[in-house]
């Protein structure tokens, strides 16, 4: 009776796991039972509970994503006559993270400043790269170092998100 997020699921076959997020968990279904088998709490190095736009390595067979890691400030607003709460900032971090536990591990101190679509990543087994669409631009990750590996713009028509995007070994 768990929510799902609508920010990452992948599938580990070599262990014939489904991975998906359920608020701040992680949660693990047999693929051929379909039974839950795990759901941990996830936590790891900021104040941020989020794993998003998840993808699993084949190559590793580690789970990497992303941890958005918000600032906000507070305001006293006196036609409501309450302090509000407004974003100032987000961070994005990128992390891998470990099923069992529930625990990320950053694998860089590196923020990235780009807004991402929540359907839109993928990984590059070959190239040890992570992608992630960031709404007009395709950002590459190096998985080994967690570094800007290549921001490439995306030309779009008006109002257009790139993003459900997979990487195909077939043709890479």
């Amino acid at each position: 009776n768990a929510a799902i997020n609508l920010n990452g699921a992948t599938i580990d076959p070599y262990l014939n796991r489904y991975y998906i997020g359920s608020g701040f968990n992680f949660l693990t279904f047999d693929i051929t039972s379909g039974d839950i088998i795990n759901n941990v709490s996830i936590f790891g190095a900021l104040p941020s509970a989020s794993f998003q736009n998840f993808r699993f390595n084949p190559s590793d067979s580690i789970i990497y994503g992303l941890i958005p890691h918000n600032f906000y400030s507070t305001y006293y607003d006196s036609l409501l006559m309450s302090n509000i709460e407004v974003l100032d900032s987000t961070q994005i971090y990128f992390a891998s993270i470990n099923p069992v536990s529930g625990e990320y591990t950053l694998v860089s101190n590196t923020s990235f400043n780009n807004l991402y679509t929540l359907a839109g990543n993928s990984i590059d087994p070959y190239q040890m790269l992570y992608y992630y669409s960031a709404v007009d631009t395709l950002i590459g990750i190096d998985l080994y170092t967690g570094t800007p590996y290549s921001a490439v713009p995306i030309q779009l028509p008006p109002f257009a998100i790139f993003e459900n995007i997979a990487y195909s070994c077939a043709d890479t």
